[in-house]
């Protein structure tokens, strides 16, 4: 992953991706290593961040903000040795922007419909741990766009009218914008 990191201001948007996270299967034999590369990853990225400067304003932490994003999460209740598909997951971003240390959305008990609650708020709707984010992805992805775009016309676009550029970058915008959209301001 540190090769496809790139630090450089002609360079406004990078990706990466690890492959491998699909864990049907073997859960306990793989995720904690994948969690290990995962962390040494972020660790060095964020302090190559800290110790280059851009434009000379100051390190280029305070210029970047990394994401994860992922099409889908996993289920709580396993398969056997591994996981199912699921709609909610975790993300994490970090950055000079970023307002961290804290949970945006609402974590999920650690119970399901199997383990006899009935809790509102748990969203586990087929009780084999497949839950129900508190947050869409759309709205996630919003609070970056708007953190990338400041400085430009993108900065006003407006998040409620029918015809906002939000609406045809983020598919489900309309339906989902003010969905307990509360729960990320001051993310970025």
């Amino acid at each position: 992953m540190r090769r496809s990191f790139s630090c450089s201001p002609s360079l406004p948007v990078s990706s990466s991706s690890a492959r491998g996270w699909d864990h049907h299967n073997g859960l306990q034999n793989v995720h904690l290593p994948y969690m290990d590369i995962l962390d040494s990853a972020l660790g060095e990225f964020y302090m190559l961040l800290k110790t280059q400067n851009t434009y000379g304003n100051g390190t280029a932490l305070e210029d970047v903000t990394l994401f994860t994003a992922s099409d889908f999460g996993r289920a709580l209740v396993p398969n056997g040795d591994g996981s199912d598909h699921a709609w909610g997951s975790h993300h994490i971003v970090m950055g000079g922007a970023v307002n961290g240390g804290q949970i945006y959305g609402q974590y999920p008990q650690m119970l399901t419909q199997a383990d006899g609650t009935s809790d509102p708020l748990n969203l586990d709707i087929y009780g084999n741990g497949v839950m129900v984010p508190t947050l869409s992805a759309d709205q996630y992805m919003q609070r970056i766009g708007k953190w990338f775009l400041q400085g430009t016309t993108g900065e006003n676009w407006s998040e409620t009218l029918q015809g906002s550029p939000w609406a045809s970058v983020l598919p489900n915008w309309l339906s989902v914008n003010n969905w307990n959209s509360s729960s990320l301001v001051g993310l970025i």
